[in-house]
């Protein structure tokens, strides 16, 4: 489905497709991960942790939280954040995520919004799925960059730290259709 799992998403995936999503979990829902990368190498301090979770406070708003931690090489850089859906009446959701992030060269917040549309296929008059979100949203962050300049032919360089380069994080909007045109107990066909 690639994107346009934007207008599929309902379950913890939610809170990183559209955070709209998580206002039509009924039950809360917990999901915890370890991934030790490429053990093979000899790399045991390589790897991820992610925990997340949703808890509907009731029928029509829901809060999330998401933690993921990468570890290389005693480099620890993370992301927390806390989200909410909610149902705006019997066809819409909207919701939004505020996160934390640090990394080895900066740190920042971040803001994510979604809406959720259900409507009617106008070709199979089948439901008809519209989601958008925009991710990513937050104020440009100053990196640490490493400049080296050599100070004669035969010395080590000097390092120069630049901290005056405000870069701004990568937004991302993402729009999706997603259609069921069959849907029963033998059969699940979705655009």
């Amino acid at each position: 489905m690639g994107d346009a799992y934007v207008s599929m998403a309902r379950d913890l995936s939610a809170l990183y497709w559209n955070p709209a999503g998580i206002a039509q979990s009924k039950t809360g829902q917990l999901q915890g991960m370890y991934v030790n990368w490429l053990p093979a190498f000899g790399l045991d301090d390589c790897y991820l942790v992610s925990e997340s979770f949703t808890y509907p406070l009731n029928e029509k708003v829901t809060l999330g939280h998401q933690f993921t931690q990468l570890t290389m090489d005693n480099d620890r850089e993370f992301s927390l954040s806390q989200s909410f859906g909610v149902i705006l009446n019997s066809q819409t959701a909207f919701g939004g995520s505020v996160k934390y992030f640090r990394t080895v060269l900066t740190d920042g917040v971040a803001v994510d919004l979604g809406l959720l549309r259900k409507t009617t296929d106008p070709l199979y008059s089948k439901p008809l799925n519209i989601g958008v979100s925009i991710t990513n949203m937050g104020s440009k962050v100053e990196t640490t960059r490493l400049y080296a300049y050599p100070t004669s032919t035969f010395s080590r360089p000097a390092y120069v730290y630049d901290y005056h380069d405000p870069d701004p994080i990568p937004t991302t909007l993402r729009l999706g259709l997603a259609s069921r045109l069959a849907d029963d107990d033998t059969s699940r066909f979705i655009i």
